[in-house]
């Protein structure tokens, strides 16, 4: 009997039991089905993070790139501005220099007389040149051959054997001395006195001596940057001709005679100046001087004189 109760409970719930089974593997098999799409989601999201950062580097590369390439531009136009601005001071420097020595000679007032009336005369060799305005003085000793000629018989003097056609040659020395002012840069206008001496006597007429001295009016004009010089003056002359041999009763000295004259007189040279700023100097030069001189009773006989110098100069200018 208790047999049969038991097979008649087991048929009662086996289709329980097979439903729960049924159930429990319908269970498992959503359980594995979500697992399973989990993971494929979990893949998913993972090739898609890394991509995500593959394209972020990149961009952070390219970014960095752009930006060192920004930097190399501002620094090569940066190193262009200070060349330009250290090309322009060396050119301002030159510029100065170049003026430098000009500004320093002069004061400020004689610069602007100078571009007054030398405009555009500036340059590089006018600067290393001594100015030469003011004042001007010069001491002229000279050393150097003369000669003394006419045609003609001089005037009888009591005492005098007939002289005809006086020729004479001699060496002489002479001064000079010339006080003026410059007129224009370089230019000196001036006025002096000179005196000229022939040492020897004429011993085929009566010992005859000459003595020459006057006045004179000129210009002398500085050129080149070596400080060459010309000098020309117009003279007035007087010469003492002396007769030695013969004493003058009335004055109880030598008999003379007075005979004068226009002349000119032509000096080329060099000066030469310690620095620009130094008004005086030392100088070397040549002159020539022609005479024509006139005299005796009713100026009737005309003298001739021809020297030539060798000078030297001292000059303030």
């Amino acid at each position: 009997m208790n047999k049969w109760l038991l097979m008649t409970i087991w048929l009662c719930t086996w289709p329980l039991s097979v439903h729960a089974q049924d159930a429990s593997s319908d269970d498992d098999d959503g359980n594995a089905a979500v697992v399973d799409g989990e993971s494929t989601g979990d893949v998913d999201d993972g090739a898609s993070a890394e991509a995500k950062s593959e394209l972020q580097l990149r961009a952070e590369i390219a970014r960095a790139e752009a930006e060192k390439a920004k930097a190399e531009a501002q620094k090569a136009e940066a190193d262009a501005q200070r060349m330009q601005a250290e090309a322009q001071k060396a050119q301002a420097e030159a510029s100065a220099q170049r003026e430098q020595p000009a500004n320093a000679s002069e004061s400020p007032g004689t610069q602007e007389n100078s571009e007054e009336n030398q405009p555009g005369e500036e340059n590089e060799d006018e600067a290393d040149r001594p100015n030469h305005r003011g004042f001007y003085f010069r001491f002229t000793p000279g050393l150097g051959i003369s000669k003394v000629w006419g045609r003609g018989t001089l005037d009888p003097v009591p005492g005098l054997e007939r002289i005809d056609d006086p020729d004479h040659r001699s060496v002489v020395g002479s001064l000079a001395l010339d006080l003026g002012g410059g007129i224009v840069k370089n230019l000196a206008l001036h006025v002096g006195t000179f005196f000229e001496k022939p040492f020897l006597r004429d011993a085929e007429h009566e010992q005859m001596a000459f003595n020459l001295f006057g006045l004179s009016a000129g210009l002398s004009w500085y050129f080149t940057e070596h400080d060459l010089f010309l000098t020309g003056q117009l003279r007035l002359v007087k010469m003492l001709v002396k007769f030695p041999t013969v004493i003058c009763t009335e004055y109880f000295a030598d008999t003379f005679d007075w005979y004068s004259g226009p002349g000119m007189s032509f000096t080329f040279g060099k000066e030469w100046y310690e620095d620009v700023e130094d008004d005086g100097a030392i100088g070397l030069g040549v002159q020539g001087n022609f005479y024509r001189m006139h005299g005796g009773v009713d100026d009737h006989f005309k003298f001739n004189y021809l020297s030539l110098l060798l000078v030297l100069t001292f000059t303030h200018f």
